[in-house]
């Protein structure tokens, strides 16, 4: 009986410490350390399957997950998302060794119970924060040495001034995409992935308008026909800014995607779904019955696939 409590204490205790380090981006660390993180959280907000392809699962009541970021300095802020649908809903340091924690305007700001509240004067649209920012995304690149610069230069600082608040409003900028963009899109994990050493990495234009794809795709896919053709031509931008139309024949040609996430609800400031209110919003139920409805119309091979552009097409 004895061992059996020590195996279960010691499996606790290795888990708790692997949790630790996949929940934590050391920017000092390599690209597996960076993988590991992405994949962890995924791994938070993984629900059930669709031919064997991870989802995000239902609304739950706990619907915060808090990731950490570690500079080289040792400097460690929280990363506040949504585990409902992955939006950044803001971030927490320390103040005179107290904890606060700065929101978006649009976000909930419960959290973190116990710190500071500090209300930001825009929302995590890319748009607000780029003109907070002062700087537009592909001009403020994306590579750890930037969010690494970027944490150390706002860690711990009353954000008072004009300076500051730029390089907060920055920080948020390329956070949003390295890590909630990537967690939902492989293609953009891997494109940093490749070139996880370089101080800047400018992105292509396939990870700067994939985020801004998602409704499109998705009305798409939505409104194909019994046989697989779309009702109107698809057209996407690849990653040297050439447009390509995706059709049945590119589908089956399409690489495996890793995994696909969807949204739970259409939030008009998200990082993910920017686009103009439409008649056609993503929710649960309609998304599980979107994919029942694929199962149900298309060959299994055909649905796998076209599931799998969503992500790396």
């Amino acid at each position: 009986m004895r061992k059996v409590v020590l195996l279960a204490m010691i499996i606790s205790t290795w888990v708790t410490l692997i949790h630790a380090v996949d929940d934590t981006w050391v920017l000092s660390g390599d690209a597996n350390n960076y993988g590991n993180f992405i994949a962890y959280i995924r791994g938070q907000v993984k629900g059930t399957t669709c031919f064997g392809i991870p989802m995000i699962r239902p609304p739950t009541r706990s619907a915060y997950l808090v990731v950490r970021l570690q500079s080289s300095a040792g400097k460690t802020v929280g990363l506040v998302l949504n585990k409902n649908d992955l939006y950044v809903l803001g971030y927490s340091d320390t103040l005179n060794s107290k904890e606060r924690a700065f929101y978006f305007k649009d976000a909930p700001t419960d959290a973190l119970p116990g710190a500071t509240v500090n209300i930001l004067g825009y929302t995590g649209s890319y748009q607000q924060l780029q003109s907070n920012a002062k700087i537009n995304r592909k001009s403020l690149g994306l590579s750890k040495t930037i969010v690494n610069r970027l944490l150390n230069n706002i860690f711990g600082k009353a954000i008072t001034t004009d300076a500051l608040r730029k390089s907060q409003a920055q920080f948020l900028l390329v956070v949003v995409q390295m890590v909630a963009e990537a967690a939902r899109f492989k293609y953009i994990e891997n494109v940093i992935k490749d070139d996880y050493t370089v101080d800047f990495l400018t992105p292509n234009d396939k990870v700067l308008t994939i985020v801004n794809e998602w409704a499109k795709i998705t009305t798409a896919i939505v409104n194909a026909k019994s046989n697989g053709s779309f009702q109107n031509a698809l057209p996407l931008m690849g990653p040297n800014g050439n447009i390509y139309t995706p059709g049945l024949s590119s589908l089956k040609k399409a690489r495996a995607a890793h995994v696909i996430y969807c949204p739970t609800t259409v939030h008009p400031s998200s990082s993910f779904l920017r686009q103009p209110p439409r008649k056609l919003y993503l929710s649960t139920p309609f998304l599980a019955s979107f994919l029942i409805c694929l199962h149900d119309l298309l060959p299994l091979a055909f649905a796998v696939s076209l599931l799998k552009v969503l992500v790396m097409a």
